[in-house]
Order: C-alpha cells, then structure tokens, then sequence
C-alpha cells in the first residue's frame, strides 16, 4: 500500500512539473491601444467596448510578444507583408473588413524593462519581449460605433508555439460633434504634448480649452505641470492651485458630472500633493 501511495505521489507530481514546464515555454501574445489617455469630458466607453477614441485621431495600436519561458524563441518576419494581419469590424457583425496599419516601430524589453530599438530575425531569450506599434487613419472613413479590432501574427517562430493572451479590442469610436467633445480631444491633444515634452504645444492647447470651457480644471493642471517642467515654480502652482479651486468648488460641473466624487476627491489629493513637492 505504502508503495502504491509512493508511486502515485511520484507520478502526480510529475505530471504537475510537466504541466507547468508546458505552460511556461511558447510566447504569449498581448494587444493594447498604444496610446491612450482615459476619458475626462467625456462619458466612458459604451456598451462592451474598453476604449473611447475620435475619429479625427490616428489610431495606433501595439502588439506585444513575450517570451514567458527559459528557452529562447527565433522569431523571423514572414516571407512577404506585414508582421501582423488586422481587421476590423462593426460590433456583432461577421463581416471584418482589412485594416491598414503601418508599423512604424519594433522595440525588446529585457527582464530589467530596458527598452532598445530591434529588428527581425531576433532572439527572444526567457523573460524578455517584443513590442510592435503601427498606426491606422482607417478610423476616420467609419461612422461612429463600436467597434472591433483583431490583429492575427504572420510571424515565424521557427516551430515555437504561439498562446494568445488577446487578439482584439473593441473601441466605442465617436465624432467631435459638440464644444464638450472639442474639450476632451483638446486635453487629449495637450496631454500627448506634454508627455513628448513639447511644452508649448502643451500650453496652446490647454489655452483653446479655457476658450471653450472656462471652468476645465484639467486645462490649468495641464498648464501647472507644463510649468513646473520647465522650472516656473510661481506660475506652477498658481495653475495647479486654480485647478484644486475649480474642482473643490464644483465648479468645473462637467468633470463632477462625469467622473464622480472619488475621482474628484484623487484629483484633488494629487494636487495638493503636487503643490508640495513645488517649493
């Protein structure tokens, strides 16, 4: 009896090692939008869709394969076309039509997350990846709706098999039809500014949306952050201040109205934290 328990301890747990070694060898596909800055002043994704985008803004999106395994994957381009395939199709329908998408980068991360520049052939050794971004206007010739978008691998991994963590994102795509939609493509358009440490741009664009919407909290915390990077520490915290005034006093109605008091309440703490690192 001992030896029979033995032997069927032994066999169970080689069967677990085995199923593990398994799950852990292959790469694994991830698909995300490759830019992406939530909703503000805007209502947030209807439906199933995960993403709100505009139809006036390119879309990129970004393919990531890693290699969750010890053993390294060659990973080669495919013989003719783009590494990866991608269409494109209304909610609930079955009739996908072919995206065009030009993929304009091709990064490694190794398990440090240092990035570097890359190019097929590669080797993607354990704990490291891959990540592809490419851009499509296609979005801008769809009505607005939602939508989903599926990336298919041409790759060739030399035999290694390929798991696909997600193939697709569904994206609630709408037009700039009223001043409130303007504001939110607006902040959208400043916040890409500033994250390219393109300040001016930045401030221009936070400009327009007080224009529009003078309450816009989030156009002089744009302004505030814009200022502190380049140094003006007095003209920092007197945007960052008006936001806090903005939102504690509700009177920016449209960010209480669409976002929700913890939101504001978050909001609200960062910048005060903010105002204290600013001496």
């Amino acid at each position: 009896m001992k030896h029979l328990l033995a032997a069927s301890i032994c066999v169970t747990v080689a069967a677990v090692r085995g199923m593990a070694g398994e799950a852990g060898t292959g790469a694994i596909q991830y698909l995300a939008l490759g830019e992406y800055y939530s909703t503000v002043y805007t209502a947030r994704p209807q439906g199933d869709a995960e993403y709100v985008w505009w139809r006036t803004e390119p879309l990129i999106l970004r393919v990531s394969l890693n290699n969750e395994g010890h053993d390294v994957i060659v990973l080669r381009p495919p013989k003719s076309g783009s590494p990866f395939a991608v269409s494109i199709a209304p909610a609930g329908s079955r009739s996908p039509q072919r995206a065009n998408v030009s993929w304009f980068s091709l990064v490694s991360r190794n398990p440090s997350l240092s990035e570097r520049p890359a190019t097929l052939p590669a080797a993607l050794e354990g704990s490291s990846a891959l990540r592809w971004s490419g851009v499509t206007s296609d979005v801008s010739s769809l009505p607005p709706g939602i939508y989903r978008f599926t990336v298919r691998s041409n790759l060739d991994l030399a035999g290694s098999p390929l798991q696909v963590n997600n193939d697709s994102i569904r994206i609630d795509l709408r037009d700039v039809a009223t001043d409130t939609d303007q504001v939110e493509l607006l902040r959208i358009r400043a916040t890409r500014c500033l994250k390219d440490r393109q300040y001016a741009c930045t401030d221009s664009f936070a400009d327009t949306m007080t224009k529009i919407y003078p309450q816009a909290a989030i156009a002089f915390w744009l302004k505030g952050q814009s200022a502190a990077a380049r140094g003006d520490v007095g003209r920092a915290r007197r945007h960052l201040s008006k936001s806090a005034e903005l939102l504690a006093s509700k009177a920016d109605g449209l960010f209480i109205t669409l976002n929700g008091e913890h939101r504001v309440n978050e909001f609200i703490a960062g910048i005060e934290s903010r105002l204290g690192q600013l001496k």
